[in-house]
Order: structure tokens, then sequence, then C-alpha cells
């Protein structure tokens, strides 16, 4: 990647069969790095973290979670519970099991 003046991030996650490293590119870089390499599985946009969150001031963090819980209609008694992932799929999972 050096050859090709890639901008990357520190690390790689490595998994059995696979490793996953963060890169900055252009679409002329990324042409140039799928012809050059065979060992490139697939390509997927980086996801965004939870970073600006992280950097919110309490006070605005607790204003994000007073607009959350006006729109929340909780039932007490209720044996189901649902998460809001980020990709905004909700995922319903019975406590009882």
């Amino acid at each position: 990647m050096n050859q090709q003046q890639i901008n990357s991030r520190p690390g790689i996650i490595r998994f059995p069969e696979r490793a996953v490293k963060i890169i900055h590119v252009s679409q002329s870089q990324l042409e140039a790095i799928t012809r050059l390499s065979d060992d490139i599985a697939e390509y997927r946009r980086a996801k965004e973290t939870a970073a600006f969150w992280l950097d919110m001031d309490n006070k605005d963090q607790a204003e994000w979670i007073e607009d959350i819980l006006d729109r929340l209609d909780v039932q007490k008694d209720s044996d189901v519970a649902v998460c809001i992932l980020n990709g905004g799929t909700m995922i319903m999972i019975n406590t009882e099991h």
C-alpha cells in the first residue's frame, strides 16, 4: 500500500480466513490495488463509529436521551424487549426464552 501512497488507519482486525484494514483511497487508487493484489476478497465502506456521541458534552447527551424518552411508549408489564440498531432494524426479543 505504501507504493500506491494509500492512507490507512493503524491496525488490522484478523479473522480465521480474512484480515480487515481501513483505508482511505480515491477511485483510481482502488482500481490500482485491485489490479495489483489477488488477496482482496471484498470492499466495504467503513462504518461510522459512536465517537460523535462520546465527544458530546454531558448536557447534549442528556438532551438526546430526553428526546428519545419522550418518543417511547413503554409497557411495564410486557415480556418483550425491542432493540433499535444503528441501521434502523428492530429486533424483538422474548425475555421468557
